[in-house]
């Protein structure tokens, strides 16, 4: 029989590891269409001082706000080195594992050509995932087991519970809470679970876990993200081909432009895909692109709108406009006296006249 590990935490300094897990809560919550749902809470957890950093309550374990509560949790801290996590969908898929090397999903499957980055990639943390089968090596799995106890079972949830079984559902006896009451009682326990002092925890002697993590911090170099890089961690990204004028076609939306014409359309052809990252919150922003070495191809592609069906009026509003860019980037390049000598030499009759015309 194997034997445990046993680990010495203090070799470690806050934000080095944070742990990352969800769990479904046993009591049902009104959500903002009255239907009752049991919400999932997501949270990271510091390992060196087991404090809980931050955390979201979603309808399901989902990417989207896993990114969410990441992001949250880099500006109010700094960057961690590591997430130590499970292998779920919602924490090793794209939008938080994008661009990191993981063993246990798609095993075996390598994915050719450009791959989507995730928050993880533009932030610099690296992925440690868990082993299969060993769920309780994560820390955020044994605070959620003591956290469970002191927030389901909260007076404020009378009436709100219908079994721990992961289906089940609601009777008419079952009374949801708000979902203001569910975010009030779950922030005020974990405030508490992080400012109670006595803990005895690895390296605590007798300090809270918040103190813990506060002593900690002021022996470590804060990494605080930048504006670049949480614009980049929020974008979505799509592996797209690069038609022959230049355009990139995804889920209906078309992207090009005269500002990017000449740098997407070497990307044409031969099977190629470009990487195209958009704002999720507004497909109308203008996207950027990375090639398959995760290398900036361009910014500031312009998603193009439609003009009228039966009208040229929208063509002609459009080509207008393309040509004013374009003829902003190409300014001239000859100036008068070139075109002086260039019409003295080639049309000594009437150079004259000719610099007139061209410079009218």
């Amino acid at each position: 029989m194997a034997q445990p590990a046993f680990r010495d935490k203090t070799t470690i300094l806050p934000l080095e590891i944070v742990s990352l897990d969800g769990r479904t809560k046993d009591f049902w919550v009104a959500n903002v269409d009255g239907k009752p749902r049991r919400m999932t809470m997501l949270a990271l957890v510091d390992v060196a001082s087991n404090m809980v950093l931050d955390y979201e309550l979603a309808e399901s374990e989902n990417a989207r706000d896993t990114l969410r509560l990441i992001q949250r949790a880099c500006q109010t801290y700094g960057i961690f080195d590591k997430i130590y996590t499970d292998n779920g969908s919602s924490f090793a898929g794209h939008l938080v594992a994008g661009g990191s090397v993981h063993k246990f999903r798609n095993g075996g499957k390598h994915l050719e050509g450009v791959k989507p980055l995730g928050i993880c990639f533009h932030l610099g943390i690296k992925l440690q995932f868990a082993l299969p089968g060993n769920g309780q090596a994560k820390i955020a799995e044994r605070t959620f087991a003591a956290l469970s106890r002191v927030i389901d079972d909260r007076p404020e949830f009378k009436g709100a519970h219908a079994g721990h079984a992961p289906g089940a559902s609601p009777d008419q006896d079952v009374i949801p809470v708000d979902m203001a009451t569910a975010e009030r009682v779950i922030r005020r326990e974990i405030d508490r679970h992080n400012n109670e002092a006595g803990r005895r925890s690895q390296g605590a002697r007798g300090r809270s876990y918040a103190g813990v993590f506060h002593d900690g911090m002021a022996q470590r170099i804060l990494r605080k993200p930048t504006k670049r890089q949480l614009y980049l961690a929020g974008l979505i990204y799509t592996p797209v081909a690069v038609d022959r004028v230049g355009q990139v076609r995804v889920e209906n939306w078309i992207y090009s432009g005269p500002d990017t014409q000449a740098d997407l359309l070497p990307y044409h052809g031969k099977g190629q895909r470009i990487l195209l990252g958009r704002n999720p919150d507004d497909f109308e922003a203008p996207a950027l692109a990375f090639n398959e070495d995760r290398r900036l191809i361009c910014e500031n592609i312009e998603a193009v709108t439609a003009g009228a069906y039966d009208s040229v009026e929208g063509v002609r509003i459009r080509s207008s406009t393309d040509s004013l860019k374009a003829q902003s980037r190409y300014p001239k390049m000859i100036s008068a006296t070139t075109v002086s000598v260039f019409s003295n030499q080639c049309f000594p009759k009437w150079g004259t006249s000719l610099v007139t015309t061209l410079k009218n």
